[in-house]
């Protein structure tokens, strides 16, 4: 009998080694643009509640802006909690006001949940915030800031230039 001998068995299991070292990496990949991706959708959320508590308190007033950006964000960012955080030591809704009050606005502060796959922590910016430090639990302090032009003024009867004919009511409006 002849002794066969099988060319196969001296790299059998190749396959699996490359295989195992390319799904580390696409999940490495895959999980980094996830991540990306949840942190620039939550950033673009917290950016519109401030741009709309910013416009609310420009037409109206303070409490008025803050109420519209807690029913977006809730209380202390409740409503984005796996994703966000407020900061110790900071208010999550903070007003801003220039000298002349011809602009005027809020700053969101909180903590955005940014976490590189088998690492730990990372870095990111995603527009107009501000990287002011990581901490070691991958969470990044960041803050979103939306500034008016302060639209709120007193009327008075005489002031005829600031009143406006409504077409839906059918009749004029003061401020």
């Amino acid at each position: 009998m002849k002794n066969i001998r099988n060319d196969k068995n001296e790299e059998s299991g190749q396959s699996t080694v490359e295989f195992t070292l390319m799904l580390g990496i696409l999940l490495f990949l895959l999980f980094l643009i996830f991540q990306a991706g949840v942190t620039y959708m939550t950033t673009q959320y917290i950016k519109y509640a401030a741009y709309m508590g910013a416009r609310t308190y420009a037409v109206r007033n303070e409490e008025a802006g803050r109420f519209v950006i807690k029913g977006y964000l809730g209380a202390r960012g409740g409503k984005l909690a796996p994703f966000i955080r407020p900061i110790e030591g900071k208010e999550f809704i903070e007003k801003i006001e220039t000298q002349s009050k011809k602009e005027i606005g809020f700053r969101i502060n909180y903590k955005s949940l940014f976490y590189f796959p088998f690492i730990g922590q990372g870095v990111a910016s995603t527009g107009n915030e501000k990287l002011e430090e990581i901490e070691g639990n991958g969470f990044l302090n960041l803050n979103v800031k939306s500034v008016m032009k302060n639209e709120s003024f007193n009327c008075g009867e005489n002031d005829a230039s600031r009143k406006k004919f409504d077409n839906r009511t059918g009749r004029e409006d003061g401020c």
